[in-house]
């Protein structure tokens, strides 16, 4: 669920405000700018920014279909805290109107902007049918919400959604970004502002708010359900598989196990020889299967673009799933040893 939470994590501040109502930010509600100008004199704030952000429909001059994009804009005078990647000339360039620049991570249904850019000058899109000019290419990627990602200033914004009268509104904002003070603690800062709030915004910490839209994804999305019934069948189909390789060689040296409990090894010897044959095989397959998933995991990030990686995190937690698998295999087999009996294996 790395790619839900993309731009957010890219944004570089400590706090950010959202409206009350915000349960993704899929689906942004807005609020007005006052209420994030006031926190400017808090203790502890050095600085706050405006970001808007919405989706509208994107088609690249010569295309015949739309397509949903997210349009994010920002504030020229202070966009530092965006973090997105903007170069110094990219950012001078959004100052003209009607100008925009585009995710190059976007997908290829998007239009190969990059491509255009480099055969000629001016590359035409319209954003809600009104004409923009791509001047640029930034390097964000799309998520489970969204598939390309369009930047441009906070009054092109307005601009190009002025049909909405509520987008268009420039008393308003969706993101309102807030970066703490070197010396103070975000966490105590974040207690300070709180109070002072009114009930139509609410603020959350940066990891906090990345938390909190990985949740809404696994939680209130069928991709989530299906992340975890895959996980589920997976962990046991590999329970059944491994329970049936180590029952098949129980069965086929039951007399080697009672020439062990004859010559007088302990039952929990025996149980102990399953268990290890479990984990060894956990230990030499893991490896291998590392490998292949890796591989898919490069195919699917060429084929949808989103930014799939394969963490040290979810490598541990893969092998903590699959000992988890080799114990409880081994924990089914080991109760055919009950019918390793010397007197009946010899009879």
């Amino acid at each position: 669920m790395e790619s839900s939470a993309g731009i957010l994590k890219s944004l570089n501040c400590d706090l950010i405000l959202v409206h009350s109502d915000t349960v993704s930010v899929t689906n942004l509600g807005s609020f007005s700018d006052s209420r994030r100008t006031s926190l400017d004199y808090i203790p502890g704030v050095a600085e706050t920014v405006p970001l808007r952000w919405t989706y509208a429909k994107w088609k690249l001059s010569g295309q015949n279909k739309p397509r949903l994009a997210m349009v994010l804009g920002i504030d020229l005078s202070t966009q530092s805290l965006i973090g997105i990647g903007m170069s110094q000339r990219s950012t001078e360039a959004l100052f003209f109107p009607e100008t925009i620049l585009f995710d190059n991570k976007s997908r290829p249904e998007f239009g190969n902007v990059a491509n255009l850019l480099r055969q000629q000058h001016d590359v035409v899109g319209f954003i809600n049918n009104n004409r923009v000019h791509v001047d640029g290419l930034v390097e964000i990627g799309p998520s489970f919400g969204y598939d390309g990602i369009l930047v441009t200033s906070k009054e092109t914004y307005e601009s190009v959604l002025g049909n909405d009268h509520y987008f268009a509104d420039p008393t308003k904002i969706e993101l309102g970004l807030i970066r703490i003070a070197d010396g103070f603690k975000v966490e105590e800062v974040a207690q300070s502002i709180i109070p002072q709030l009114p009930p139509d915004v609410r603020l959350f910490t940066k990891t906090g708010l990345v938390k909190y839209e990985k949740e809404y994804w696994i939680s209130s999305k069928p991709i989530g359900y299906i992340f975890g019934f895959g996980i589920a069948m997976g962990f046991a189909v590999g329970t059944i598989i491994l329970y049936q390789i180590l029952f098949t060689d129980i069965i086929s040296n039951i007399e080697y196990y009672g020439v062990m409990l004859a010559i007088g090894y302990p039952m929990t010897y025996l149980r102990g020889v399953v268990a290890s044959q479990a984990v060894i095989m956990s230990i030499i397959s893991f490896p291998f299967a590392l490998s292949i998933s890796s591989t898919g995991y490069i195919f699917l990030k060429a084929f949808t673009s989103l930014p799939f990686r394969m963490s040290i995190d979810k490598i541990l937690g893969t092998y903590g799933l699959v000992l988890a698998m080799s114990i409880l295999s081994a924990m089914l087999a080991i109760s055919h040893l009950k019918s390793t009996n010397p007197a009946n294996v010899f009879k």
